[in-house]
C-alpha cells in the first residue's frame, strides 16, 4: 500500500511542479548572449529523485519569440558603390531610368526592389535581380524583347561589385 501512496504523492508532486513550472517558462537565462527578447525557453525538464522534484527550463537552440521584431537583413553589398556600379562601371543609366517611370531603352528601374518580388514565383527579389544582370534573357518578363540587354555583366563586373549593385537596386522601392 505503501508504494501506490507514494506513488500518487509523487505524480501529485509532479503535476503541481509541471503547474507551477509553466508561470516561469519565459524566465530569462542567466547569460548576456541570450535575452528574453529574443528567445523563450525551449525545453522544461522534471528531474525525479527519491527526495526532490527538481524543473529546470532549458534554453539549447534558441526559439525565436514571436513577439520579439526581426532584425532587418543587412545588404550583400555597398549601397552607395553599387550606385557606382549603376552609373560608372555597368553604364546601367544609360538604359534604365531610376528617378522616374519612364522608359528609355529598357524599363525604368523605380520601384525594381518591391516589383521583382512578384517576378518569378521562389525566387527572392535579390535573386531575381542578380538573375536578371548575369542572364537577363532567361528571366525577362514577357512584354520584353531578349536579346537587348548585355550579357556581358558576369565577365565585366568582380563579385564584389555585382553584389553592391544588386544592394544598390534593392534601395529602389
Amino acid at each position: 500500500m505503501k508504494p501506490k501512496i507514494m506513488g500518487l504523492v509523487g505524480g501529485l508532486a509532479l503535476i503541481f511542479a509541471v503547474g507551477m513550472s509553466l508561470l516561469f517558462i519565459n524566465a530569462t537565462p542567466n547569460t548576456s548572449a541570450l535575452s528574453t527578447e529574443d528567445l523563450s525557453a525551449t525545453a522544461l525538464c522534471v528531474e525525479l529523485t527519491a527526495d526532490r522534484v527538481a524543473l529546470h527550463s532549458i534554453f539549447g537552440t534558441p526559439t525565436p519569440n514571436p513577439n520579439a521584431t526581426p532584425t532587418p537583413l543587412q545588404p550583400l553589398g555597398n549601397v552607395q558603390a553599387g550606385q557606382g556600379v549603376f552609373t560608372e562601371v555597368g553604364k546601367c543609366h544609360v538604359c534604365h531610368e531610376v528617378s522616374s517611370m519612364e522608359e528609355l531603352i529598357a524599363p525604368s528601374l523605380m520601384h525594381i526592389a518591391s516589383n521583382a518580388m512578384w517576378k518569378r514565383e521562389g525566387i527572392s527579389a535579390e535573386d531575381y535581380v542578380r538573375g536578371a544582370i548575369l542572364r537577363p534573357n532567361e528571366l525577362i518578363v514577357p512584354s520584353l524583347k531578349a536579346g537587348i540587354m548585355p550579357t556581358s555583366y558576369e565577365q565585366l563586373l568582380t563579385q564584389e561589385q555585382l553584389n553592391d549593385l544588386v544592394a544598390y537596386l534593392m534601395t529602389l522601392e
